[in-house]
């Protein structure tokens, strides 16, 4: 909170290592946030344009290590070899919310009762969806509902999504695994923190996904 910094991260590969990619990739971005912190303060003033592209450019540097170190990690120990990991994170600086995506995690926002999606999931069934090769309704049905087609860790680098939003008094940004959003019906998420408390709703979440 300190930092404004919030971040899901979901780990695959065998032996436990999508735990040891997940925890070094949110470590390393962590690392990379508090050390360039006064530069974020200084660019949170007055934030023009290129101060935003400047905030999201370090948020993908900040990514790119993540994925270059859980990459070398994964050569050095060959029982980790192939692991890799989702991220998802959201830095909160200046007024805005500033996100940087990898993978199948989540990020939306909450504005004025609506859920949005703010992330593009880098899996095969999304990216046949949007193609128009498979309909929403079958996607739930196909074996290959969890390959993803972007994650940390597998190459040294990966292509990062980033994008900047004005935040408004009541806006709530909620991010998740596909451990929850996998089993979220349509308007579910938005029907759920419309009626609950934000513990509530968390709690709910979390029996949901159990």
């Amino acid at each position: 909170p300190e930092l404004g910094l919030y971040a899901v991260a979901d780990g695959m590969g065998g032996h436990a290592a999508g735990e040891v990619a997940s925890s070094l990739a949110l470590e390393v971005v962590k690392k990379h946030i508090e050390k360039n912190r006064g530069k974020l303060q200084q660019l949170a003033t007055n934030l023009v344009q290129e101060k935003i592209e400047n905030v999201l450019s370090l948020l993908e540097q900040a990514i790119q290590q993540a994925c270059q170190e859980v990459f070398n990690e994964a050569q050095r120990d060959k029982s980790r070899h192939g692991m890799g990991t989702t991220l998802t994170m959201v830095l909160t600086l200046g007024g805005g919310a500033f996100i940087a995506h990898v993978g199948d995690s989540r990020a939306y926002l909450i504005r004025e009762g609506e859920c949005h999606q703010l992330t593009v999931d880098h899996s095969l069934v999304s990216e046949q969806i949007r193609r128009g090769s498979l309909s929403k309704k079958d996607a739930s049905r196909v074996s290959y509902r969890n390959v993803i087609t972007r994650a940390l860790g597998i190459q040294p680098r990966v292509k990062v999504d980033s994008l900047h939003l004005d935040i408004l008094p009541g806006d709530w940004l909620f991010l998740c695994s596909d451990g929850l959003h996998g089993y979220l019906k349509e308007n579910e998420a938005q029907e759920i923190l419309n009626k609950l408390s934000l513990e509530q709703a968390v709690r709910a979440f979390v029996d949901l996904a159990n």
